[in-house]
C-alpha cells in the first residue's frame, strides 16, 4: 500500500514536472518577436456559428467595451524573457460616393442630369509603449503603459453638380467642406491576460486607463452661387476645438491574436 502511494505521489510529481516544462517551452524568451492583429473578426466569426449571440457578434453589439479597429496591427519585442518593448498602429480609410438623379434644369422633355456627393475618412493611430510579464504558465498576466499619438481628418465632403448655375439656378450650393485635421496626444496605463494556445501563438485581452488631448485646428466650407451675372465662389472657415477624454478605456480594449517567431 505503501508503495503504491510512493509511485503514485511520484508519478504526479513527474506529471506536474512535465506539464510546467511544456507550459514553459511555449512561454517566449529574451530576443523573440511578436506580431498581433485584432482577434475580434475571428471571435465574431465563432459566435455567430455557434449562434451563442444569434448573428450579432460582441463588437458590433451594445456594450460599455468599444474594439479596436479590424486594421490595427501590433508589434512586440521580449528585450528580457518577461518585459517587451510594443508598437501598435491602426490604419483607416474610408470614401463613399453618392450619386442622384435629378431634373435638367430648363428641359422639358424630362431630361435628367446627375449630382454627386463624395466623402472620406481618415485616421492614424500610434501607440508605443513597454508590458511587463507575470507567471510562467501558460495563463499569464501583463501590464504596461503606453504613448499615444493620433491623426484623423473625418467629414471630407466635395459636391459635383450636374447643372451648372445661371440665372434660372442661381441657389447657393455647397462645391467642398472639411471638419479639419485633429491630432491627439495622450498616455495610458493596461492591464490584461494572455493564454498561450500552443508555441508561438497565444490569445490576449486587455483594459487600460487613458488620458488623451484631443485638438482641431478648424476646417472651412466652399460654396458658390451665381451673382451679378458670373459664377462666385466663396469660402467659410469654420471654428477648431479641443479637449480632454479621461476614461476607461481611452483608447479601447482590446483583444488580440499573438504570433511569436
Amino acid at each position: 500500500m505503501k508503495k503504491g502511494l510512493i509511485y503514485l505521489a511520484a508519478g504526479l510529481v513527474s506529471v506536474s514536472a512535465y506539464s510546467q516544462n511544456a507550459a514553459n517551452e511555449r512561454l517566449q524568451k529574451s530576443g523573440d518577436y511578436g506580431i498581433g492583429i485584432d482577434a475580434v473578426p475571428v471571435v465574431d466569426f465563432i459566435l455567430d456559428k455557434t449562434r451563442i449571440f444569434s448573428n450579432s457578434a460582441p463588437s458590433s453589439a451594445g456594450s460599455i467595451i468599444n474594439f479596436y479597429n479590424p486594421f490595427t496591427i501590433s508589434g512586440k519585442y521580449m528585450i528580457q524573457d518577461n518585459t517587451a518593448f510594443r508598437g501598435l498602429l491602426s490604419l483607416g480609410y474610408n470614401s463613399e460616393t453618392k450619386k442622384n438623379f435629378v431634373p435638367k434644369v430648363g428641359s422639358t422633355s424630362g431630361e435628367k442630369v446627375e449630382d454627386a456627393n463624395r466623402s472620406s475618412d481618415l485616421f492614424v493611430y500610434i501607440q508605443a509603449g513597454k508590458q511587463f510579464y507575470r507567471g510562467n504558465r501558460n495563463l499569464r498576466g501583463f501590464y504596461g503603459y503606453d504613448g499615444i499619438l493620433g491623426i484623423t481628418r473625418e467629414n471630407m465632403r466635395s459636391n459635383s453638380y450636374g447643372n451648372d448655375l445661371s440665372v434660372n439656378n442661381s441657389a447657393s450650393r455647397v462645391v467642398s467642406s472639411h471638419s479639419g485635421m485633429e491630432i491627439s496626444l495622450g498616455a495610458r496605463v493596461f492591464v490584461g491576460a494572455e493564454y498561450y494556445l500552443i508555441k508561438n501563438l497565444s490569445l490576449s485581452a486587455e483594459l487600460g486607463y487613458g488620458l488623451l488631448y484631443k485638438r482641431n485646428g478648424g476646417g472651412r466650407s466652399t460654396s458658390e452661387k451665381f451673382e451679378g451675372g458670373e459664377v462666385k465662389s466663396e469660402t467659410t472657415e469654420l471654428a477648431g476645438s479641443s479637449g480632454f477624454i479621461l476614461d476607461t478605456d481611452a483608447m479601447n480594449s482590446k483583444i488580440m491574436l499573438n504570433f511569436y517567431f
